[in-house]
């Protein structure tokens, strides 16, 4: 973004009297956000340039082509930044919440997601970004809801079975996280995402229910860390041999303007 219209932002914020924090709140970003508009690292979105005029009670024009408005300094800007970084902060409201603590940490956890910055290490989680996750792999839970619900009310109705069939509900997040896990990239994801606390659970009720053994069928429960342990050991976790293939790897997000 342009730094006279970054200076423009900065300049309209203070003429209202709202700080940082303020004017996240009232648009539902995080104040990191606003901090990034005014120091022209990132720019507003067209929803927010209009909430951002709106509130300001100026036309868009006049936001971002108004050459009158009075120039901020930068190194001001970064002051106030680093001075309101310094305190801590706790905002709940109809947009979110937002808390950041002394050292800098920040959570904002709003109707777009959640925005983590911890000392310098973002981690976002966009809602849209993991709906679009989910309907991926959610093509299959109808059918397999269908089935497991059908079956199990036929065998109720025919067989008037109804305990400890009800079992075969478990059946749904066991065989719906299976489909998820085997299309996740990579081997070590693919085993990691498997659920093998669900199985373990109907493994240890049916051996209860159908052959009426509980007292050391508990063992059963010792498999899950035994997996994982194992996953770990035969696919461990990559290590990036420097901080260039980090970044490519895993690139770090400027925070998501909105």
């Amino acid at each position: 973004m342009h730094v006279s219209i970054a200076s423009r932002l900065a300049a309209l914020r203070k003429d209202r009297n709202l700080s940082q924090e303020e004017l996240a709140e009232k648009i539902g970003v995080s104040r990191q956000a606003i901090s990034k508009w005014e120091r022209a690292e990132a720019s507003p979105d067209t929803d927010n340039l209009i909430l951002l005029a709106r509130l300001y009670q100026v036309s868009l024009d006049d936001l971002l082509l108004n050459e009158d408005s009075p120039e901020i300094d930068p190194v001001q800007c970064e002051k106030e930044t680093a001075e309101t970084e310094k305190k801590e902060y706790v905002s709940i409201g109809l947009h979110g919440i937002h808390v950041r603590d002394k050292d800098g940490s920040e959570v904002h956890i709003g109707k777009r997601g959640v925005f983590v910055n911890d000392k310098g290490h973002k981690h976002d989680y966009d809602w849209e970004e993991a709906g679009q996750h989910w309907r991926k792999h959610a093509r299959w839970n109808a059918p397999i809801c269908l089935v497991i619900l059908l079956l199990y009310c036929g065998m109720g109705l025919v067989f008037d079975v109804w305990h400890p069939t009800w079992l075969l509900f478990l059946f749904v997040p066991l065989l719906t996280e299976s489909i998820a896990a085997a299309q996740s990239k990579g081997i070590r994801k693919k085993f990691h995402r498997m659920p093998v606390p669900i199985l373990v659970v109907l493994v240890y009720l049916s051996i209860g229910f159908l052959l009426h053994i509980w007292a050391h069928t508990w063992v059963v429960f010792l498999f899950i860390p035994l997996y994982y342990v194992t996953v770990d050991a035969f696919f461990p976790k990559k290590e990036f041999k420097t901080s260039k293939e980090a970044e490519k790897a895993v690139p770090e997000d400027d925070e998501t303007v909105q």
